[in-house]
């Protein structure tokens, strides 16, 4: 009984502290005052604040892979375990990232008007040509100076293996010359599960970082290499925690 009071007390939290940080965007964008540097301040706090609230015991490995150069393009590309992995995400990296999330959470209360307020990247993976529309417009957000972070599978891994990538974050890496820094999370889904509303505290998370991949090496011709080569990195770094 009270296992079952702490985990929704912990769920209200985590909706409360996801309101509260969408609200400040929203009016900070209202008031005609919103800037990147304070949607990074705010993304940050609100995913230190949710990782807080569920205890996470979380490690990071590879984090000298991440460094920054001005006037260059970075992805961040990663598998994907559970809605968890975004404030992991944040919490860990600096600098402005900006998730490439799926369309739909455009319509989530407060959550998707601060999202679109504060340079959050939507892809419609329903309409092709739409998605093509979407991608350009995450390049020209990456000439400006936001880092962006895509799950190449697509989707959220239900049973934690990862699934086979999609071609449409290469081809932007491509078009763009991006760096390409691959990043495997292990245990997330041990948190939220996807599809389910089961949140578990105490849980630990490893994040995983792997060697940095110039995108300027190929071209649309060889976009299946990039492919191929960014998901053999993070299914190796997956792999290697189980050895």
């Amino acid at each position: 009984m009270m296992e079952n009071i702490k985990h929704y007390k912990v769920i209200v939290a985590c909706l409360f502290i996801t309101g509260i940080q969408s609200l400040k965007i929203i009016l900070n964008s209202i008031l005609g005052i919103l800037t990147r540097k304070k949607v990074d301040a705010i993304s940050k706090e609100w995913a230190q604040k949710l990782v807080k609230e569920i205890e996470l015991d979380l490690k990071i490995e590879g984090l000298e892979n991440v460094s920054y150069v001005k006037n260059q393009a970075y992805i961040f590309m990663s598998n994907h375990l559970s809605l968890y992995d975004i404030p992991i995400a944040l919490s860990s990296f600096p600098g402005s990232i900006r998730m490439l999330a799926k369309k739909e959470m455009k319509n989530y209360p407060l959550l998707g008007q601060a999202m679109t307020s504060g340079e959050y990247l939507f892809i419609d993976r329903k309409n092709f040509k739409s998605a093509l529309q979407d991608l350009k417009h995450a390049e020209e957000k990456m000439k400006n100076g936001i880092r962006v972070w895509i799950y190449p599978e697509g989707t959220r891994s239900a049973d934690g293996k990862i699934k086979n990538f999609k071609k449409g974050g290469f081809h932007l890496a491509i078009q763009s010359k991006a760096i390409i820094i691959p990043v495997c999370i292990l245990g997330s889904g041990d948190i939220l599960p996807p599809h389910s509303y089961n949140l578990k505290t105490g849980q630990k998370v490893l994040i995983k970082v792997g060697h940095p991949i110039k995108a300027e090496d190929y071209s649309k011709d060889s976009v299946e290499q990039l492919k191929e080569k960014t998901e053999s990195i993070i299914r190796n770094l997956h792999e290697s925690s189980f050895n």
